[in-house]
């Protein structure tokens, strides 16, 4: 009879292992679902169509901006603080530029060096404005939805703590999340302010956003002016944990992309013509991409260049 007892004892103890094991994993799968939901609610078809679409860098055309010579931008990503202004001229090239940063693995190195000094996890995120585009890819708005699911996507487990309320209420749900979550424009917002403004960020991350084209922004209840100040009050309330890179169309430069851009754009073995579009492009890339193409439709064409 004992003998039966002991086994039975063993029994309920791996049931019980078991049981907790497949209550964990339950758990797990709850968490990283319902993450993605949220994910989605947030995210909007055209979120990433404007940084799709900017070309990519030609071979050689942007090294220079992460080299050694140009100290200004790397010590801004090591060391620095605040934002780092990129601002050049119509069609010089800043979005390709942007594009080209965002995606060197030695941009996000740096930035995880700058994050570490303070043993803290980076966050980073994007969004490229365009104001040939929805209302969405050049608003307040859709400024908050990219900069947000940006994050979360880098930091799910932050999806419980910015999202608390709706989080404890899909929690009731019995082991049903929902096939899909809906979030009102004011649960976005506070979301986001929430993670600005929350001890725990600044306790244990580092924030870098990226946001191109700030003159691309046209909200009809904020102008350029409410936009800059509100990047500002981010970088104030963060104690020095927050960091953005922006461009623009503004007189004021922060990195000259003009000469080692333009002539490393395309590089010909007649060179006389390649330092005359150099010259009449005066760093404009868009000038240089139309002269480039009525040249080439020229030769095919067998006409006389001269």
């Amino acid at each position: 009879m004992n003998s039966e007892r002991g086994i039975c004892h063993l029994l309920d103890r791996d049931i019980i292992t078991k049981i907790e094991a497949v209550l964990q994993i339950t758990d797990t799968a709850f968490q990283q679902i319902t993450q993605r939901r949220i994910l989605d609610a947030i995210q909007f078809p055209e979120i990433d169509e404007r940084y799709k679409e900017v070309h990519d860098a030609h071979n050689g055309t942007f090294e220079w901006a992460l080299e050694e010579t140009n100290e200004s931008f790397r010590q801004w990503l090591e060391t620095g603080e605040g934002a780092f202004h990129i601002a050049r001229k119509p069609g010089s090239g800043k979005s390709t530029l942007m594009k080209f940063l965002v995606e060197q693995p030695q941009v996000k190195q740096s930035l995880k060096s700058w994050a570490n000094t303070k043993n803290k996890k980076l966050v980073f995120s994007k969004c490229f404005l365009w104001r040939h585009g929805s209302t969405l890819q050049k608003s307040r708005k859709g400024l908050v939805h990219s900069l947000l699911h940006g994050v979360l996507q880098c930091c799910p487990e932050l999806v419980s703590l910015v999202f608390s309320e709706r989080w404890n209420d899909i929690k009731t749900f019995d082991w049903r999340v929902p096939s899909s979550v809906s979030l009102s424009e004011w649960e976005i917002e506070k979301a986001f302010q929430f993670l600005l403004d929350h001890k725990h960020t600044w306790s244990e991350y580092r924030i870098c956003f990226f946001i191109d084209g700030l003159d691309e922004y046209e909200d009809r209840d904020e102008d350029n002016l409410d936009l800059v100040t509100t990047l500002n009050r981010w970088i104030k309330t963060s104690g020095n944990g927050f960091k953005l890179c922006v461009s623009s169309r503004e007189e004021t430069e922060s990195v000259d992309s003009t000469d080692v851009a333009s002539s490393t754009y395309f590089r010909e073995n007649i060179q006389d013509l390649v330092w005359a579009v150099v010259t009449k492009a005066e760093g404009v890339f868009l000038w240089v991409h139309l002269a480039l193409k009525l040249l080439r439709d020229d030769i095919i064409a067998k006409a006389s260049l001269t």
